[in-house]
């Protein structure tokens, strides 16, 4: 063996013990392991950093979507409308909020956005225009966006007076109300098939209100609601009169404050003519008369109508007695029937009453100056038609042509006003006086007319003037007067009348002394008023249509004035039917 092989063998031993220790270093023993290790204590100045933590990953929320298909126009009412919308579950939603808003942008909510954990919203919302929204909102509160805006509008009702309700879907009105809107704005209201218009913030209530009313927002779909006004019933009794058949109707299903614009109407069932209005009594009732050619044969059931045509009542005509009919009432006489005459043509104006009562009479009259007679006669006739009447006098030729001059006067009266059996009446007089002697010339008289008459008395005044129409005459120099009468009568006894009557004239006479009359008693050549006084008394004596009439007349007047006679006597003989 060589001397290196020995030292391989030397060196070995000693390499696999350097080995050994090696791995059991490395590799400690079941004693060695089960140790707890040794830790040492950092530093405060160098905490401990957290583990990083892993986020789990979200579900995006889903965008909620309506299922509500309701009309966006809600009514109500009251003050608020109860409103219900639902949408589809977001999955991933813990709950909801919602939010309500004026405009579309949302820029203001009305409220805080409410929350709700179902997918369905039940709420008040005032009336007006509202926009809403809906939000999702997950477990870790976070926020998904928006749904769609939706547009809700609630259209709020009353009446006045009170009477809205509802029968299931119907709207219930009373007549004679008006129904009023809160949030009108924007709303389209069309009746029937009609055309769509602007809703109005009142609608007066009739009957033509009933039937189907469609309402919108323009641009959506209309919601229909049915209207019934309440049609009223009435209670009829027709009875039979002699001018034909008096209806009287009561609507006893409706309040007084309801029936105010109700408009009813009457005729007999089958009867082709136009109904009758009823007219409201003060009893609350209405009532009418149905004339007799109205009602046809074999008619006898009498049909009570509302505006729209529809019948409300009817009732079979009554047979009751009838009451015989009244007379009519006579009218009474203002003043008298036969006027009294002057029995000079100067200041012969009649005592004249607004009306005429009817006549035909002939007097005779005698008057007396300073002994001497002198005899005068007269034709009268007058009568009336409604509110006017008429009057012709005729002056026969006196014993003395010289000094009288005869004349027609022909009369118009208007009567302006009349209470009941002439108690006042107020009229207008005017005469035409046409001359019988040559050359005179023709006169005019106006004037007018008061008085009143009761069962025993009455009174009478005349008020007026009269002049002479071109130049005067030499006998006919009175150019013109003017005169007040005033005077009463007695209604003593059924057919016995006495009157008084008292006269002032003032009669202004032209000069003369330019015309050659060379005839006996010339006129005065003189321009001056002369003042006369008349009073006269009388009666009138009726025997059935027959009228007797003594007159006595006194006169004063100057003696220039040839105002004759001083006294006088008149008897007149006439016939006045239809007198009391």
């Amino acid at each position: 063996m060589s001397p290196g092989g020995s030292a391989s063998r030397r060196a070995a031993p000693a390499l696999l013990g350097v080995l050994t220790v090696v791995s059991l270093a490395a590799f400690p023993t079941p004693a060695q392991a089960q140790a707890p290790p040794q830790l040492q204590p950092r530093s405060p100045a160098e905490p401990a950093a957290p583990p990083p933590l892993s986020a789990p990953e979200a579900t995006p929320l889903v965008t909620p979507a309506w299922q509500s298909s309701a009309s966006p126009l809600v009514l109500t009412a009251g003050l608020v409308a109860r409103w219900t919308i639902e949408w589809a579950p977001a999955p991933g939603a813990r709950d909801y909020l919602f939010e309500v808003a004026g405009d579309p942008s949302f820029a203001v909510l009305r409220h805080p956005a409410i929350n709700t954990s179902t997918a369905r919203f039940e709420g008040a919302l005032p009336p007006g225009r509202h926009h809403v929204r809906v939000r999702a909102r997950a477990e870790d509160v976070s926020i998904g966006p928006p749904s769609e805006s939706r547009v809700v509008h609630v259209l709020g009702m009353s009446t006045e007076p009170a009477g809205l309700a509802f029968e299931g879907s119907t709207l219930v009105l009373e007549p004679c109300s008006e129904l009023r809107f809160v949030g009108a704005q924007g709303v389209e209201v069309a009746r029937g098939t009609g055309a769509f218009a602007p809703l109005p913030d009142r609608v007066p209530i009739d009957a033509r209100a009933s039937g189907e009313w469609r309402l919108r927002i323009a641009g959506e779909a209309p919601l229909t609601l049915p209207v019934r006004v309440t049609a009223p019933q009435a209670a009829v009794r027709a009875t039979r009169r002699r001018e034909g058949v008096r209806v009287v109707a009561v609507v006893d299903n409706l309040a007084e404050v309801h029936q105010r614009c109700l408009a009813l109407s009457a005729r007999a069932r089958g009867s082709s003519q136009a109904p009758v209005a009823l007219i409201d009594e003060s009893t609350g009732a209405r009532a009418a008369i149905l004339p007799r050619a109205s009602i046809g044969a074999g008619q006898d059931t009498i049909e009570v109508l509302d505006a729209s045509g529809a019948v409300v009542g009817d009732a079979t005509i009554e047979e009751v007695p009838l009451e015989p009919e009244a007379p009519p009432l006579p009218r009474r006489v203002i003043g008298t029937v036969l006027p009294p005459l002057d029995m000079s043509p100067r200041t012969d104006v009649p005592w004249s009453a607004p009306t005429a009562p009817f006549a035909v009479a002939l007097a005779g009259g005698v008057g007396f100056e300073e002994g001497t007679a002198r005899g005068v006669g007269r034709v009268l006739v007058q009568g009336s038609w409604e509110f006017l009447s008429f009057d012709a006098t005729w002056r026969t030729p006196g014993t003395d042509p010289v000094r009288q001059e005869e004349s027609t006067w022909l009369g118009l009266r208007m009567r302006l006003y009349e209470a009941e059996q002439q108690a006042f009446a107020l009229g207008y007089l005017t005469r035409v006086g046409l001359p019988l002697i040559e050359g005179a010339r023709a006169r005019l008289e106006t004037g007018v007319a008061l008085g009143g008459a009761d069962d025993t008395w009455s009174w009478l005044v005349n008020a007026g003037a009269r002049n002479r129409l071109g130049s005067h005459h030499p006998l006919s120099n009175d150019i013109w007067s003017v005169h007040l009468i005033a005077g009463g009568s007695l209604r003593a006894v059924e057919s016995f009348r006495l009157f008084s009557v008292a006269t002032a004239q003032m009669v202004v006479f032209g000069d003369h002394s330019d015309v050659g009359y060379e005839g006996p008693n010339p006129p005065p050549d003189i321009s001056a008023a002369a003042l006369v006084g008349q009073w006269s008394t009388g009666a009138e004596v009726a025997l059935g249509p027959v009228l007797f009439g003594p007159h006595f007349v006194a006169a004063m007047a100057p003696r220039w004035a040839e105002i004759e006679p001083d006294l006088g006597l008149q008897l007149w003989v006439g016939y006045a039917p239809r007198l009391e």
